[in-house]
C-alpha cells in the first residue's frame, strides 16, 4: 500500500547528509569533532594527525560497517565517513570478494562492479540516514586544469561521486585565504561542486579549541532553514487553494466573516493576503484602521 503524503503536509528534516572536501591537511577530521555527538568511521587511518579527536572506529574490512544497527549507533548523532574515497575502496573489495563478475581479470572493478558499487553505497548511506543520524562525508579532492578553468572534484571512484553530488543536502569546500584564514565555503561555483540550500555562504573556520560546536551549529542551521522553506511553501500552497474559495465570496459581509474566521484559526499571512487579493478583484477596499472590508467609494 502506498503511503501518499499530501502536497500541503509539513516536511520534517530529522537529519542531513553533508559533504566536506578539501586538499589534504586542511583540518577536515578536526572539524567533524565539533559536530554533535560524532562517531568517526575511520577508513583513511589518519586521525593520529589531528589534535581534535572524537570517538572512532578504525575500519579494516567493509563487513565491520555494512550492517551497523540503530542500537550500535544510538549514542551518536553524527556519523562521519573519513574519507569517502577510501570507504568506496573497501566496499569495492567486498563486492569483488562476494561476486567475481564485479571484478575484471586485471583486478579492478568491471562495468557491472561499478554499477554495484554505486547502488550498494547509496543503500548504505540510506540506512544510516534512516536511523535519524546526520551523516558527514569527508573527501579529498582531484584537480584538473582546462581551458575553462581549474576544476575541483571529489576524490571518489566511479559514478559514486555523482551519487554523492545528487544526494547531499549540503556541500562545502575548505579554503585558505591570502591572510592564512580558513573558510568553509558552500557558495555554488561552476568550477567546484557546492550546495548551499539555506544561504550559509562562506563560514570562517574558528580555532576548534575555542569553538567546539562549529559544525553542529551549521548542520542545525541547515535543518532549521529547510524546515522554514518547507513551511513557507506550504503556506503558499494553502494560499493558492484558499484564493479559489475566496473568489466565491460576495460582498463585504462575506469577506469580513471570512477574515474573522482566519484570525480565529491563526491562518498564515499568505492566506490572509489571498483574501485581500480576492476582495480587490471584486472591487472592495480594506480599511486598515477599522480592519474591515468595505465597498469601494
Amino acid at each position: 500500500m502506498l503511503n501518499i503524503i499530501s502536497a500541503s503536509a509539513p516536511v520534517t528534516v530529522p537529519a542531513v547528509l553533508a559533504c566536506i572536501y578539501s586538499a589534504p591537511g586542511l583540518g577536515k577530521t578536526s572539524m567533524v569533532s565539533t559536530a554533535e555527538a560524532p562517531l568517526l568511521l575511520e577508513f583513511d587511518h589518519g586521525s593520529h594527525r589531528t589534535r581534535f579527536r572524537c570517538p572512532r572506529h578504525e575500519v579494516t574490512d567493509w563487513r565491520e560497517v555494512a550492517r551497523l544497527s540503530a542500537d550500535q549507533l544510538a549514542p551518536y548523532s553524527t556519523i562521519v565517513v573519513d574519507t569517502v574515497g577510501r570507504a568506496l575502496e573497501y566496499l569495492a573489495r567486498e563486492l569483488c570478494r562476494t561476486n567475481r563478475k564485479n571484478q575484471m581479470g586485471s583486478g579492478g572493478l568491471s562495468l557491472q562492479g561499478y554499477g554495484a558499487l554505486k547502488s550498494a553505497f547509496a543503500l548504505w548511506l540510506g540506512n544510516l540516514r534512516s536511523y535519524g543520524k546526520d551523516v558527514v562525508l569527508l573527501s579529498h579532492i582531484t584537480e584538473k586544469d582546462t581551458e575553462d578553468g581549474h576544476f575541483v572534484r571529489l576524490d571518489a571512484m566511479g559514478s559514486s561521486a555523482n551519487e554523492i553530488y545528487k544526494s547531499a543536502d549540503l556541500m562545502g569546500q575548505i579554503l585558505i585565504d591570502r591572510q592564512g584564514g580558513q573558510w568553509l565555503d558552500f557558495s555554488p561555483n561552476p568550477l567546484s561542486f557546492r550546495k548551499d540550500p539555506t544561504g550559509l555562504s562562506a563560514q570562517q573556520v574558528p580555532h576548534f579549541k575555542d569553538d567546539r560546536t562549529f559544525l553542529a551549529r551549521i548542520l542545525e542551521q541547515v535543518k532549521e532553514g529547510l524546515k522554514q522553506q518547507s513551511a513557507a511553501a506550504e503556506d503558499e500552497e494553502r494560499a493558492e487553494a484558499a484564493l479559489e474559495q475566496f473568489r466565491k465570496l460576495a460582498g463585504p459581509e462575506d469577506f469580513n466573516g471570512a477574515l474573522q474566521k482566519l484570525r480565529a484559526e491563526g491562518a498564515p499571512v499568505a492566506v490572509r493576503k489571498a483574501l485581500g487579493t480576492a476582495g480587490k478583484e471584486q472591487g472592495l477596499e480594506f480599511d486598515r484602521d477599522a480592519l474591515v472590508f468595505r465597498e469601494a467609494a
